[in-house]
């Protein structure tokens, strides 16, 4: 079983890659973040035209997620229980496969404030509640084998991006953010499937389109995807395919993929 995570930064900006992209991995899931469109214009049609199913939370210019599958996915929920927002951002898609594992993609809040505002704290706030609000929905279905794929916006290890220092006061590497996903993890004993098989610094999913980040290499790791503990035993590999990041009018960050026996 093969399972992707990709923000694709809008959908159906980058549809020709994602066609390309499924016909050459053959994901059996994909979770998508930042689909920036909504429900009424989710290029359905070419994705089912692709083989796959969609369950997706589209919003107008912003944020959005879906879950695509090959096989019809089961008890569908479009945002997160318990959000800050009452779910007003669409950053939470899941569904239940056929074998009973629930397939999870979710976009965390980047946390870090507006650049007129630089001492606004309320992004960050929302980010811990929508730890809080996601560890809390974990919790509920610790007892369910379950994989969350996603954007987490989140520098766990120092070795995860390019140059540490410059992201010291950045919402993605604060000491409390790392806290609440590192508390999520331990508490319902998560497997990092990437970190696990490629613990090395200098792996990355993310690389701005600004400052040459590509072809210089200042990337970062902040895409992950995690498995419960009866999930873990059956990892079998681990890649970011950063072919991808590489392709014309890419999206800055490049699809990592998982494959379970």
């Amino acid at each position: 079983m093969k399972i992707a995570t990709w923000n694709i930064n809008s959908i159906n900006a980058r549809l020709p890659a994602l066609i390309t992209y499924l016909d050459k991995e053959a994901p059996d899931f994909l979770c998508l973040q930042e689909i920036k469109c909504q429900d009424e214009n989710f290029p359905l049609l070419d994705i089912k035209g692709a083989g796959y199913n969609a369950l997706f939370a589209g919003q107008k210019s912003y944020n959005g997620v879906a879950l695509l599958a090959k096989e019809a996915l089961a008890k569908p929920l479009f945002s997160l229980p318990n959000a800050p927002d009452g779910g007003e951002q669409a950053r939470f898609v899941s569904g239940v496969t056929q074998a009973g594992i629930r397939i999870i993609s979710v976009y965390v809040p980047n946390g870090n404030p507006p650049l007129k505002d630089p001492t606004n704290t309320e992004k960050l706030k929302y980010k811990l509640a929508w730890f809080d609000a996601l560890h809390s929905y974990l919790k509920g279905h610790a007892d369910e084998p379950f994989i969350i794929g996603g954007d987490f916006n989140v520098i766990i290890n120092d070795g995860d991006v390019y140059n540490p220092e410059a992201y010291r006061t950045n919402a993605l590497m604060l000491p409390e953010v790392r806290e609440k996903l590192a508390d999520m993890v331990k508490d319902l004993q998560l497997t990092n499937a990437f970190k696990t098989l490629h613990p090395e610094a200098g792996n990355y999913s993310f690389w701005d389109y600004t400052m040459g980040a590509w072809q210089r290499n200042l990337g970062m790791l902040i895409d992950d995807i995690f498995l419960s503990p009866s999930l873990a035993e059956r990892l079998k590999s681990a890649e970011v395919h950063k072919y991808m990041r590489g392709m014309d009018k890419a999206s800055d960050h490049a699809p990592l993929m998982v494959e379970l026996t």
